[in-house]
């Protein structure tokens, strides 16, 4: 007997939305790995933004760590494993970042995803062991504006939600927690300055701040989301990475997962 699934309806996922950049570790068919590792992370959102590692000693390793039941892509600070990013800022517009991960961080500055060794566009990275994290946003190299939240849980899973939206740098961790800070400029930023996940990373060969842990699922929008439309997310990226016991009580998705 068939079903139909409009009965029950049809969950939500990023493809109802316009994405800049989608990089879902689950999806097997977007990784591309050589002996384990990998050489490149494809970006689901049409745009062609592919995250590429060509340094074989500087690949994340893709497998070794399961979240509920799905693949992830496994960062190592003790071995400055990154990929490099083609650029993701809007410079002159709304900007939204959102990332499923687990910082296991033993160094006091270890970046998730940012633009520049010397500060960029924007930056999100967790401080201090995992216990705190900070999404900044600046002009040619400027740290001008800075979101923080502070007394997180080392060691466990996060949905990061990055927002600036042409009024204030906002941040939230699983749906909940949050700060913000006021900021209404441009994102004007230097051409050469170069993206990437995982690390901090210059023009030249430096690469700084490597960040340890799984990484899950990265999503940028070119705009500010709705309320509804960044809870969404979130309870997507919960359900989907079994992290639903870290949204808050009053979260619409708490309990079911948004549907179309």
């Amino acid at each position: 007997m068939l079903i139909n699934p409009y009965v029950f309806g049809v969950p939500w996922t990023p493809s109802q939305i316009t994405t800049a950049l989608w990089l879902d570790a689950a999806d097997a068919s977007t990784v591309t790995t050589v002996s384990g590792a990998v050489s490149q992370w494809n970006d689901k959102s049409g745009n062609g933004r592919n995250a590429t590692q060509s340094t074989a000693a500087r690949r994340p390793l893709y497998g070794t760590i399961l979240q509920n039941g799905l693949n992830t892509l496994e960062f190592q600070s003790a071995n400055t494993l990154w990929m490099l990013l083609p650029d993701t800022t809007n410079p002159a517009g709304s900007n939204a970042t959102f990332v499923a991960c687990k910082a296991n961080n033993a160094t006091p500055s270890n970046f998730i995803i940012g633009r520049a060794y010397y500060w960029g566009s924007w930056y999100l990275v967790s401080t201090s062991t995992g216990t705190a994290a900070r999404y900044a946003v600046g002009r040619n190299g400027i740290d001008d504006a800075q979101a923080n939240v502070t007394s997180l849980s080392n060691n466990t899973d996060k949905i990061f939600s990055a927002i600036y939206n042409k009024t204030n740098v906002s941040l939230s961790i699983n749906g909940g927690t949050s700060a913000s800070t006021a900021y209404t400029q441009d994102l004007v930023y230097n051409s050469s300055d170069l993206t990437a996940i995982g690390a901090a990373k210059d023009t030249g060969s430096n690469v700084a701040s490597p960040f340890n842990g799984p990484m899950y699922e990265i999503i940028v929008l070119h705009s500010a989301p709705s309320t509804d439309t960044r809870q969404r997310i979130e309870g997507y990226l919960a359900h989907k990475w079994g992290l639903t016991a870290n949204l808050p009580s009053d979260h619409p998705y708490k309990s079911a997962a948004p549907l179309v």
